[in-house]
């Protein structure tokens, strides 16, 4: 569940002769003048500069620099947990490992001279996570990926790896084998299907917001973390209501009109031509394209935005009743990722 966390603060001291690197600042060729700033004291008081301190190892990595905020001189330490204790983060650790897994990381940094108290860190960051093993490959659910659409947030489409992101949050879902093999990993021990789903909180205010976690030591357990994470892919990304919808006997269009049919209602006829026109529609252009059409034809970027809005809407109604390249729906793709990931 826990993967990356980071965490910040500026009670921190280093010791003379700690195994860390610094990193001086750039030099002006022009003028030589070189800008470096203040880091930290060592014993005889006086101030080590530099443009950041810092070590990097596989479990963690702690950078020394003064805030861009103005704010005096922190310690920042991205870490996960996960790696901390079996020294890679396909499986998350388990309830009773995550303190294990903070002495671990604590232990070692104070061995590399860097004396502060984890716990008493402030969380700037979490990020949680869930791996599906699914029934099909990663491919087979991209057309369902393209569908779906975070609230107030921007979905980006990198192939293997989805991403709805805004400035506070980041919801990704991406193909974690190919993204082992991507980084030259051995991958054949683990399960082929794994389909990873991320939830990132991306900042202090809204971590403690979403699970009221302010400092490292609030993470006694995964309860705010798990609820969090539970909930915001329940909003974001599995709100809609598909039902169960047989689409794979006989002729596609038919059990599409069928499925309007029963739904009832005085105007299903109606409904289907608009979302199926739209569909059509869709399948011939993308809805950026439409978008600046609709401008060029309407002179008036509302009217254009509501519409391509009703378009986007009427055509998921359709494509989640069409089939998927494995013969089966998007929605039976659909239902399964979402019974794989919000239950426990």
């Amino acid at each position: 569940m826990l993967d990356t966390i980071k965490v910040f603060t500026d009670d921190f001291r280093v010791k003379d002769g700690a195994n860390l690197t610094i990193q001086p600042s750039n030099i002006d060729y022009e003028t030589s003048e070189q800008n470096d700033k203040r880091l930290f004291r060592n014993s005889l008081g006086e101030w080590v500069e530099g443009a950041k301190a810092f070590i990097n190892t596989d479990r963690y990595n702690l950078t020394i620099k003064p805030n861009l905020l103005g704010d005096g001189i922190k310690a920042f330490i991205q870490f996960s947990l996960p790696k901390a204790l079996g020294g890679d983060n396909f499986y998350p650790i388990l309830e009773s490992e995550v303190t294990q897994a903070k002495n671990v990381l604590a232990d070692d940094i104070a061995n590399k001279g860097i004396l502060l108290n984890l716990e008493d860190c402030r969380v700037s960051r979490i990020d949680a996570f869930k791996n599906v093993y699914t029934d099909e490959n990663f491919t087979d659910y991209s057309p369902l990926f393209s569908l779906l659409r975070a609230k107030r947030a921007l979905r980006r489409d990198y192939g293997s790896t989805f991403l709805w992101a805004n400035t506070q949050r980041e919801i990704c879902v991406y193909d974690k084998i190919q993204e082992i093999q991507i980084r030259g990993g051995a991958f054949r021990d683990y399960p082929q299907n794994t389909t990873r789903f991320e939830y990132r909180l991306l900042n202090a205010r809204v971590t403690k917001r979403d699970t009221g976690i302010e400092k490292l030591r609030d993470i006694d357990n995964l309860d705010a973390v798990r609820d969090a994470y539970k909930d915001a892919l329940e909003k974001h990304l599995f709100s809609l209501s598909v039902g169960e919808i047989e689409i794979l006997a006989s002729s596609e269009l038919e059990n599409i009109i069928k499925a309007y049919k029963d739904r009832g209602g005085r105007y299903w006829i109606r409904e289907f031509k608009e979302d199926f026109g739209a569909y059509m529609v869709l399948k011939m252009t993308n809805l950026e394209t439409l978008k600046g059409i609709l401008e060029r034809v309407t002179d008036y970027r509302m009217v254009a935005w509501r519409v391509i809005k009703d378009f986007e809407k009427s055509r998921n109604a359709i494509a989640l009743m069409t089939k998927a390249s494995n013969s089966k729906t998007l929605s039976d793709l659909y239902n399964e990722l979402k019974e794989k990931v919000l239950n426990d």
